[in-house]
């Protein structure tokens, strides 16, 4: 099985998530050969799948990022008209920054803090991974930078089709602008680029159009600090 969720999205409302199946657990030392030769790493757990120890001393990379959605969630009560899929519930999580040496930024959504972070969780986000990004769908993405903070915009385009995939091509973006030698303000600003055009389609659909976002960053509002 791969892992398989049933998303809603009540008006106003945080959208409640549903686990139908869920894959493996995935081995460091299994599925990635020990290596030196790799410009990005990004670990994106979807749900329980791996635990962070093990992976990030395993290759060493210019950019390591870490997408934190599939580390907060766990499986609740089951679906009393499906008994199949359960609730996805919050997860007892705490930032142990011996098991987050390594990773260069953390990407989440504030709609992740909210359902399944706790108060604390940025603050101790901050003390151990140098860049911090939580991404706020249409209203743009705060970047926390040591003691430093920053908001970048979106770009207004079509309207919004479906906002799968959007946050994991936001950071997929914006590692592959750091390692190239931009700064982080130039990096969220192509990462809201591209995730602009993931969210004009279904699914994965436009996914081969994500190099039109070179053409849209000067479209993305400046990085206005805070």
């Amino acid at each position: 099985h791969t892992t398989v969720f049933t998303n809603t999205y009540p008006p106003n409302e945080p959208r409640i998530q549903w686990i139908e199946t869920t894959a493996p657990r995935l081995d460091p030392t299994g599925p990635l050969p020990r290596t030196t030769d790799v410009d990005v790493l990004f670990i994106a757990p979807v749900f329980e799948e791996l635990e962070l120890a093990g992976w990030t001393d395993r290759i060493t990379t210019r950019v390591t990022g870490l997408g934190l959605q599939g580390m907060l969630k766990t499986a609740g009560a089951a679906d009393l008209g499906d008994g199949q899929r359960r609730r996805v519930i919050k997860k007892d999580f705490a930032v142990d920054p011996k098991v987050f040496t390594g990773i260069d930024a953390v990407f989440f959504s504030e709609e992740d803090k909210i359902v399944f972070g706790s108060d604390r969780l940025l603050e101790d986000l901050h003390r151990a991974v140098p860049l911090v990004v939580m991404t706020n769908g249409d209203r743009g993405a705060r970047v926390f930078q040591g003691a430093d903070q920053f908001d970048v915009g979106v770009v207004r385009a079509q309207p919004d089709a479906d906002p799968t995939g959007a946050g994991d091509t936001y950071a997929a973006s914006f590692l592959y602008a750091l390692a190239t030698g931009q700064t982080p303000h130039q990096a969220a600003q192509l990462a809201a680029a591209a995730a602009s055009i993931v969210v004009e389609g279904r699914g994965g659909e436009t996914l081969g159009r994500v190099g039109e976002a070179f053409d849209r960053v000067q479209r993305v509002s400046a990085a206005t600090a805070r």
